[in-house]
């Protein structure tokens, strides 16, 4: 892994990762924030996921290591220990609005 400053996408806080769901090229993250609302964040044209105990969200990031040629993006989870967790490429990201 590559050791560098994470750019935000979205900052959670203090978070936990309720469950992902991951289907051909989808990717469907669901977070409880520390107020207890809910959040899914959507990820699609997914072609490569990597998962090391994915239970804490303190941000989702950039994650270039994932980046390719093919117009992908790389993202990951990080923790509370700014680990990244979760980590995966996307063509496109749908952020959620938080939900009660």
């Amino acid at each position: 892994m590559t050791d560098y400053t994470w750019e935000n996408v979205l900052v959670t806080g203090d978070a936990n990762v309720a469950g992902y769901e991951r289907t051909f090229d989808e990717l469907v993250i669901r977070l409880v924030l520390w107020d207890e609302s809910s959040r899914e964040v959507k990820a699609t044209g997914v072609t490569v996921s990597h998962d090391v105990g994915t239970w804490e969200c303190d941000a989702i990031v950039r994650y270039p290591d994932f980046d390719d040629d093919e117009g992908r993006t790389g993202y990951a989870v990080i923790n509370t220990d700014s680990e990244a967790t979760l980590t995966f490429a996307a063509q496109q990201l749908d952020l959620g609005e938080p939900a009660t």
